[in-house]
């Protein structure tokens, strides 16, 4: 880095490009939990439902999900009157055998899904601004930009060198935000996978994060940052997801999940949940280290 780098944050920039090499290096989609303490990784299952939530430390704060609106509100044209085909949305309900062929892929289910949850997430910040809600209970500051434009990161997706099949896992991050304040260290990310998803954290999950994380260690305007937070919504097959909050405490990779959503059908999928983290606001302090006896 061309600016001056503490020791503190060198370490911690090192130690994520190492740990990164390792998990990739591995070519494995599972880890027992025996490799995952060797790499000095901590998984850990917890709620994300409860308010607020108990697991820490914590640098996201989600937005009230009982003052979004249900998700059928847009699918009335009236709701956005000037633009209603730019914002009209409707659940893709999981129905394998009438589905199109081109919309039966894994990783297609899940680009679904993780679309519908995006655009219900934007259009409820425009219906929220538009009825001046958001005075008392603001969403968060989160700012897009395309993948590309982050320079100093590694790719956020994993490929076969040929075209993949249905049965080779891959993935890539379909979503990238960031916070414009120079002061804020905080991200939040989506992904998708074309695998069968069960309780157990995937590689693809394990090296967004690390990725993002050793990435954003690299700018020379976070440089007073040691933690790098990242919120990740991972999408995959047949058509579920989970919330995960990484960071790295300069020895150790604490990666809190919730358990695993079905999103095939709409009256059991936890629309405002996750949509609720999607909107978060951030917290927690990122310029030093929280303590090794965390998680």
């Amino acid at each position: 880095m061309a600016v001056s780098e503490s020791k503190e944050h060198r370490t911690c920039r090192h130690a994520l490009r190492d740990l990164e090499a390792r998990i990739r290096g591995t070519q494995k989609v599972h880890f027992t939990d025996r490799e995952l303490r060797r790499a000095k990784i901590h998984v850990e299952k917890v709620s994300f439902e409860e308010d607020p939530p108990t697991f820490s430390p914590r640098y996201f704060v989600p937005y009230p999900a009982h003052l979004l609106p249900d998700p059928d509100v847009f699918s009335d044209e009236n709701v956005f009157p000037d633009e209603p085909d730019d914002y009209a949305i409707e659940f893709p309900e999981y129905d394998r055998e009438s589905m199109p062929l081109e919309l039966r892929s894994k990783i297609e289910c899940a680009r679904q899904i993780g679309f519908y949850l995006s655009r219900y997430g934007v259009n409820s910040q425009l219906f929220l601004e538009d009825r001046g809600q958001l005075t008392t209970h603001p969403t968060g500051p989160w700012c897009y930009r395309d993948q590309v434009d982050y320079t100093t990161m590694k790719p956020l997706e994993e490929f076969p060198p040929r075209k993949p099949t249905e049965d080779e896992p891959h993935w890539y991050a379909t979503t990238l935000l960031y916070v414009s304040d120079d002061d804020c260290s905080h991200m939040n990310a989506s992904m998708i996978y074309n695998i069968d998803g069960d309780e157990r954290i995937l590689r693809g999950e394990l090296l967004a994060l690390i990725r993002i994380m050793e990435g954003r260690l690299n700018v020379a305007t976070l440089a007073e940052h040691v933690v790098i937070p990242v919120l990740l919504f991972s999408y995959m097959a047949p058509q579920h997801g989970r919330i995960l909050q990484g960071f790295f405490n300069g020895k150790k990779l604490t990666v809190y999940h919730s358990r695993l959503y079905d999103f095939r059908h709409e009256k059991d999928a936890p629309i405002k949940l996750f949509t609720s983290w999607m909107l978060c606001n951030i917290t927690g302090d990122t310029k030093s280290l929280p303590s090794q006896e965390t998680a």
